[in-house]
């Protein structure tokens, strides 16, 4: 078969028109981050200087089930949540729903910490009706929070200089 013109020869027949990355739900750098795209979701890296909770990216409210999985890339600070308003002010006090990212995953309401549990691996916040689960690979409710039906979307609050995550939403 001819080639395309791209130096390849013949070893390439066609080029592939139906090839689509499913990223899940969109995310948004609003502050001091940036918001690359990877095969799976998205990469977010804090970009602001200095150690403080600046790093926000967000997405859209989801009513319903959604499941939210982040896995630690590098920096030790970082709190990453689901409310009811994305847009609010950058601290993790203001995220009902949420968790850090360390060894040890700290399982924040409204910016206390009510629970904790060993992480292995990536974390997750799934909502399946109105129930909440926190967890981990291999520990799926490390915490259960039932009569959660608020449309709920995603803020990150990350701390540290160059932190990152990679974050994969789905609804």
């Amino acid at each position: 078969m001819p080639g395309f013109g791209f130096g390849f020869g013949s070893r390439i027949a066609r080029p592939v028109a139906h090839l689509r990355l499913d990223l899940g739900v969109a995310i948004a750098a609003q502050n001091g981050v940036s918001v690359e795209p990877t095969a799976t979701g998205y990469r977010v890296t804090k970009t602001a200087a200095g150690n403080a909770y600046v790093g926000a990216a967000v997405s859209a409210l989801i009513e319903g089930d959604f499941l939210l999985s982040v896995t630690p890339v590098s920096g030790s600070g970082g709190i990453i949540g689901m409310t009811p308003d994305p847009a609010a002010s950058n601290g993790f006090a203001d995220l009902p729903y949420a968790l850090s990212k360390g060894a040890t995953a700290a399982v924040y309401e409204n910016g206390t910490n009510v629970a904790g549990f060993a992480r292995n691996g990536a974390i997750f916040i799934a909502r399946t009706g109105s129930e909440l689960a926190y967890g981990t690979e291999g520990n799926l409710a490390a915490r259960v929070k039932t009569g959660v039906t608020a449309a709920l979307g995603l803020r990150t609050s990350l701390y540290e200089q160059g932190e990152a995550i990679d974050v994969r939403l789905e609804a």
